[in-house]
């Protein structure tokens, strides 16, 4: 029982958690992730939750949780690498073993209605996560030999529900995570298919045995701390691998400094922008792009926070989708996809 008593007396009631493996066989095999996706800063769980309310079709029908739990089943056969586990081959090369283990599933049943709920609390941060998306489930946290999927729907009062996914990074992004669940969608109603069929094609984003260098790139260069860094300065410390091992300076407090610490230094706040606030920064400078725009709102804001040495190199890295860029009228089409999961439209 996951309560809170404010702002809302909201509580959730979990069953036991319960293993989700394909309807019908799938191949046993091994399948290495890409150059890609092993990166170390993606080697983490996602959270994401998806509020649904009550529809007029669905109303007195069969529960959610029983219907996404079939299609979710039948949906792992064709996405079967996610019922899976990873594992670390040579080199640390991350590798997944196509088992048939299956994915965690959770229902729970929460005493309030949807519209209980204000719209600010689904945005993130959203104060009621660790009800909605159950974080306790022993073994399940890792990367390494641990489920890709967990899965919990909280059915509210109303009829509406609540779904919950914590995915592995490595294994899909956002465009691939709506493309599974558009697939259990699909399955659950009654396809015999999903409509986007995944493909596994990571061996083409995987770096030759003897890479040919052509251009260098000094985005990627190792950084050298300044003289001039402080102590505190964590972003460069952090990112400078060479010198610190963050997981293994976080799992030991008695290492370098107390993990107490370098929470109460490293503050993490979610901001929502709407149309509003977009159209505010976008007035600032008319002839950016939206992305520019907030991009340099962003680094503006960032930028008087930590108050850099004027003379040091700041980088700004960006997330960009490929998939499009991956298109080639000389290869076939189904081999211009991102791996399982990630397939462009």
């Amino acid at each position: 029982m996951a309560c809170l008593s404010a702002p809302l007396l909201f509580c959730v009631k979990r069953s036991k958690p319960q293993l989700i493996v394909p309807s019908t066989s799938t191949p046993h095999q091994q399948k290495p992730l890409s150059d890609l996706d092993d990166q170390g800063s993606i080697r983490v769980h996602i959270p994401v939750l998806m509020f649904y309310r009550n529809s007029v079709e669905r109303r007195g029908e069969e529960d959610p949780a029983m219907a996404i739990k079939e299609g979710l089943a039948k949906a792992l056969v064709f996405y079967y690498p996610l019922a899976g586990r990873i594992f670390e081959g040579e080199n640390g090369k991350l590798i997944v073993n196509c088992n048939g283990k299956g994915v965690l599933f959770v229902e729970a049943k929460a005493n309030v209605k949807v519209e209980q709920l204000s719209d600010k609390s689904m945005h993130p941060p959203c104060p009621y996560l660790n009800q909605l998306l159950i974080n306790t489930v022993p073994g399940s946290k890792g990367i390494i030999d641990c489920p890709l999927l967990l899965i919990q729907v909280t059915r509210f009062s109303c009829g509406g529900f609540a779904l919950g996914i914590r995915f592995n990074h490595t294994m899909m992004d956002g465009q691939g995570l709506i493309q599974f669940v558009n697939a259990v969608s699909e399955l659950a109603k009654g396809a015999s298919a999903p409509s986007t069929l995944p493909i596994w094609e990571r061996g083409l984003l995987t770096a030759r045995p003897t890479p040919t260098i052509t251009c260098e790139h000094n985005e990627f260069k190792d950084f050298e701390l300044s003289k001039t860094t402080r102590w505190w300065d964590l972003e460069k410390l952090l990112r400078t691998n060479k010198f610190i091992n963050i997981q293994k300076v976080m799992s030991d407090p008695c290492l370098f400094f107390s993990k107490h610490i370098c929470h109460s230094l490293v503050i993490k706040r979610s901001f929502t922008f709407g149309s509003r606030e977009l159209q505010a920064i976008k007035d600032q400078c008319p002839s950016s792009t939206t992305f520019e725009a907030l991009s340099a709102c962003l680094w503006k804001c960032r930028t008087i926070a930590l108050r850099p040495d004027p003379n040091s190199t700041m980088l700004l890295t960006i997330v960009v989708n490929i998939r499009e860029r991956l298109q080639d009228p000389k290869r076939p089409l189904d081999t211009t996809v991102m791996p399982s999961c990630r397939q462009p439209r």
